[in-house]
């Protein structure tokens, strides 16, 4: 073999090692996008179903029971809150039912925030509602760990508020935002 021979075969190397590292970038780059657009669509999922009309029907619930909570004196909320907890009656029940689908759904987008299966970008558009309805509810969520073992009732909920007023997410109106707002909010 003479030197010609070998210096074809080292730039041969070294444009099969360029090649390589190309085809790798362009991997990571593919499988980034990928994560990335599921995000979104996860992301996007969550706001549908907060403007589905069985969310919506929820939120009617949860904003007639904020109402009468909040006519009654400060003195009187605790209590009124404990016999709600325990009552039988099938219209309570109902309404428990509707409470807690409503409050599921921000803590379901607490954990897919936390797990980061959601886009933070897209996460402006519902930012408000996460924290407007934590100080709403957060009474009845009080009461109701008081009952039970506080890290089980809605802490990734709670986590994901402090989040956005931490970031300051509440504030903020993203293009995507404005293109898509959450009909609820």
């Amino acid at each position: 073999m003479n030197f010609g021979d070998t210096a074809v075969a080292n730039a041969l190397t070294a444009l099969n090692t360029l090649l390589l590292v190309i085809n790798l970038l362009i991997v990571v780059y593919g499988v980034k996008r990928t994560i990335d657009y599921n995000r979104f669509n996860r992301t996007w999922s969550y706001i549908e179903r907060l403007n589905s009309e069985s969310m919506l029907e929820s939120k009617l619930a949860v904003d007639k029971f904020v109402r009468h909570l909040n006519s009654l004196r400060r003195e009187e909320r605790k209590d009124y809150i404990d016999a709600f907890l325990r009552s039988d009656k099938p219209e309570d029940e109902r309404l428990r039912e509707r409470i807690s689908i409503f409050c599921n759904i921000f803590t379901e987008l607490g954990v897919a925030h936390y797990a980061g299966a959601v886009d933070k970008r897209a996460l402006i558009s519902p930012a408000r509602m996460v924290v407007e309805y934590w100080e709403k509810l957060s009474p009845l969520i009080e009461r109701r760990r008081a009952q039970v073992a506080p890290q089980q009732i809605h802490t990734c909920w709670e986590r994901l508020r402090n989040h956005i007023l931490k970031e300051k997410l509440h504030t903020t109106t993203s293009v995507l935002a404005k293109t898509f707002p959450v009909v609820l909010a």
